[in-house]
């Protein structure tokens, strides 16, 4: 027994340590006010699988958590091994780590690198070397979920040279084609967005299309965006590619909100390289940004007539434009700017949350057919006991998604 001493030490020092880092967790979370989901009205299966990512801070403190319909989950009492990546992922990340350990391991986490589909999960990137962009390649991959056999290789960038960044914007998978849209920036400010097709069966670069040029602005209270849009509707692989330009709202209750003055929105189909320049909306005080792309539909946040929030359609094909589609309720309206409300789209539904939750108002839920415009949900994120809130605390949403 004494020649065990040793490890039978350091064994016991190692369980109460960890079991002192669960309790110290335990007690540090347990003075934190709960929050929970509050069904208003409409059909509660919609936020079944909802994960939406929190942080709550009070007094230049803060702690993130997640909030689902199970109640809240603050960081700290997460397990020590998640605890090791320091945030919380996209949820729909965590998911496809769970399910696809090795093929996830050691690639990039962001959304806009990832294409989950029904029968595979496709991947591409251009990672940052501390060597400078001169080494950097693409870093492509396809699994099939069937199988679980996995296709990956790097590939050099062509014409590397031309540019001293790479951002990828969107991943897309079909017939062995890999189809991959860039944002390549150049000198002098400019910016190309490319399509990279890859056949992955041979493992060879196809082609290589510049989709369009812009230039970036110089804007004292502002910034400018590039986002890919892809169709929600199944098997097209059109995308709504959107410039637009957001400036700072100047208003006494500042949370660090912008709105769209100025938007440019392009329709591509990396299958046939063509575009569609898209006319008929013009950003005002009215239109916010673009939001979602579905059965040849675009859909923007905008200012209703009376004043309140809504969600605009607009036809590619018909170039009709139809007001108040979707029309958030009341309680979407002030304090909160048009750009602060957190739009996206899940199965069918369109979901908007509000962006926080204090001692005097709470987030608000909504989740509308995409189709129809009806809503089919609405709820409210609240804490558990309102009178227990610190008039200093504040829940800021930060993200939501689907596990």
């Amino acid at each position: 027994m004494a020649k065990y001493w040793k490890l039978i030490t350091i064994t016991t020092v190692i369980v109460f340590s960890i079991a002192a880092y669960y309790t110290q967790a335990a007690l540090a979370t347990k003075g934190y006010p709960q929050f929970s989901i509050k069904s208003i009205e409409g059909n509660e299966d919609v936020i079944d699988s909802l994960v939406i990512s929190a942080d709550y801070k009070w007094h230049y403190v803060g702690e993130p958590l997640r909030i689902d319909k199970t109640g809240s989950h603050y960081w700290r009492d997460e397990s020590y091994l998640t605890q090791l990546k320091s945030y919380y992922q996209p949820i729909e990340t965590e998911v496809l780590q769970d399910e696809y350990k090795s093929f996830m391991r050691g690639r990039e986490k962001w959304e806009g690198y990832i294409e989950n589909g029904d029968t595979y999960v496709a991947y591409a990137n251009i990672p940052y070397t501390y060597y400078g962009s001169a080494l950097q390649k693409f870093d492509l991959a396809v699994l099939n979920k069937d199988t679980k056999e996995t296709v990956a290789f790097e590939h050099p960038i062509p014409n590397l040279g031309d540019y001293y960044y790479f951002n990828v914007l969107n991943v897309q998978y079909t017939d062995d084609k890999l189809l991959v849209i860039t944002e390549n920036g150049k000198e002098g400010e400019m910016i190309e967005l490319h399509l990279y097709t890859f056949d992955m069966n041979e493992q060879v670069l196809i082609s290589d299309d510049v989709i369009q040029s812009f230039a970036y602005k110089e804007m004292e209270y502002g910034y400018e965006s590039i986002e890919v849009i892809p169709s929600e509707e199944e098997g097209n692989y059109s995308v709504a590619i959107t410039f637009q330009t957001y400036k700072h709202l100047n208003r006494p209750n500042d949370y660090g909100a912008h709105e769209v003055v100025e938007h440019e929105i392009v329709i591509y189909d990396p299958l046939s390289k063509s575009s569609q320049l898209i006319k008929g909306i013009k950003a005002d005080e009215r239109i916010g940004s673009v939001v979602a792309y579905n059965n040849g539909n675009l859909f923007f946040k905008q200012y209703s007539v009376n004043g309140s929030f809504s969600i605009a359609k607009y036809n590619v094909e018909n170039e009709v434009h139809e007001d108040d589609f979707i029309t958030f309720p009341a309680v979407f309206n002030e304090p909160f700017s048009l750009e602060e409300i957190t739009v996206k789209v899940h199965e069918g539904n369109l979901y908007g949350i509000t962006p926080y939750t204090d001692k005097t108002a709470n987030a608000y839920i909504v989740a509308s057919d995409i189709e129809t415009g009806e809503l089919g949900y609405y709820g409210e994120i609240t804490p558990e006991k309102v009178d227990a809130l610190d008039k200093a605390a504040v829940l800021y949403i930060q993200d939501f998604g689907w596990k």
